[in-house]
């Protein structure tokens, strides 16, 4: 498989190692390695990294005062959502589903979709992407698009 140069190993997909002797391309070799042994701790890492990302993201996601206070919802409805990222390997169809709800949820009381917010969705159809067919991939993609203009 090619190398396309993007953080393809991070989420736990396969990339190639082209022979280069540098020191950077050794300790990418290494962390590509790590990923490949241990995918559910690189997942774990992922789901952990986006959820402290989030909770800055919510609580100055709050456009009124009112919501501002409540911003402990966007932090539950993201921890939710980075959870669900641990079965994206085993149910990426329903990974996407779950944080997108959880996406909603937090735009529908009135909190600004940021991509602080918006990360365990973009991850779990980025992952989607990489193992599924087109058409799938579309799909969900334009409905939870729709979804998330409809929020705001």
């Amino acid at each position: 498989m090619e190398n396309t140069g993007g953080p393809r190993w991070l989420l736990g997909a396969h990339v190639a190692h082209h022979g280069s002797t540098g020191p950077e391309n050794s300790m990418m070799t290494s962390w590509q390695r790590y990923a490949e042994d241990h995918p559910r701790r690189v997942d774990a890492a992922v789901a952990l990294l986006l959820f402290v990302v989030s909770v800055p993201g919510s609580v100055i996601s709050g456009m009124e005062p009112a919501i501002r206070a409540e911003w402990w919802i966007a932090v539950l409805f993201s921890a939710v959502g980075c959870t669900a990222l641990l079965w994206h390997r085993s149910h990426p169809r329903t990974v996407v589903a779950v944080t997108a709800a959880c996406a909603v949820a937090t735009g529908v009381p009135g909190f600004l979709l940021t991509p602080l917010l918006l990360g365990p969705v973009m991850v779990a159809l980025y992952r989607l992407a990489v193992g599924a067919d087109r058409t799938t991939t579309r799909t969900y993609t334009l409905t939870v698009a729709a979804l998330l203009t409809a929020t705001t």
